[in-house]
């Protein structure tokens, strides 16, 4: 496709959005579609960008008002800066501006990330919110960040008080049992590790992730694995953990 095309493409993604064409919308995204917005621990799937436009299009009280204030054009790439005006079924006005970047592959939007002031956005959905069922795949990527940041404080907040933690050949672990193997984890981590998710599962209060970690290790060595981890959530808190990996890598990195 032309520059001029993908343009084109891109605001007629978010015109569709804005006058409640949703269906129309997602039909210019590829299937492997990708989203990131500011202010969020994950990036969120093709069905995920369904869900939000669902969401946030319900919170409308009335139709809102779209303004495009120009556009930057480079191969494949579209950076739009826009403003959206809406009444909402709180009571409340929201009005933001944003800056979206586009990608655009194989005449499909293929990846979106969105810049915007996340302050107007809090102040006028935080009601709107409220009661909504938790996002258990971000709360569960939020809980490997704390991890992999050394922050045990905050990872232990995310656990229930009688939360578990399964490990092929350790078995099942309490809750200071797995605060005391995490603290023993970070002594031989030279600096923080890599965590790229590769995909997930989400069902109800399961949440399914495959993921990798890498990690230069303090006795010279360097730690690569693959895991599949489940969470189960009870009340927006981790109550159990599953992780499944190969043990061989392990051996191979922390032994002698």
């Amino acid at each position: 496709m032309s520059t001029e095309a993908n343009r084109k493409l891109a605001l007629t993604y978010f015109e569709n959005i804005t006058t409640g064409r949703v269906e129309e919308a997602l039909e210019l995204l590829a299937e492997d579609a990708t989203q990131w917005i500011q202010g969020s621990t994950r990036v969120m799937t093709k069905a995920d960008i369904r869900k939000l436009l669902a969401f946030e299009l319900g919170t409308f009280a009335g139709p809102p008002t779209y303004k495009s204030n120009g556009t930057t054009c480079e191969g494949n790439r579209v950076a739009l800066e826009w403003e959206l005006d809406a009444p909402l079924t709180n009571g409340k006005r929201y009005h933001n501006k944003y800056h979206m970047l586009v990608e655009v592959a194989g005449g499909k939007i293929k990846r979106i990330m969105e810049y915007t002031d996340t302050a107007p956005a809090r102040a006028a959905f935080s009601e709107l919110m409220h009661g909504a069922p938790p996002d258990n795949l971000a709360l569960a990527l939020s809980y490997f960040d704390k991890v992999n940041s050394r922050d045990l404080d905050g990872a232990m907040a995310m656990l229930t008080d009688d939360a578990t933690l399964w490990l092929p050949g350790r078995g099942t672990l309490d809750k200071a049992a797995i605060r005391a193997l995490y603290a023993g984890a970070q002594g031989f981590f030279k600096g923080n590790p890599t965590f790229k998710m590769l995909g997930s599962t989400v069902q109800a209060n399961r949440v399914a992730i495959e993921c990798r970690l890498s990690a230069d290790l303090t006795n010279g060595k360097r730690y690569e694995n693959q895991y599949h981890m489940l969470f189960v959530f009870d009340g927006g808190k981790i109550k159990r953990i599953m992780e499944y990996t190969d043990t061989a890598p392990a051996a191979k990195a922390f032994g002698g």
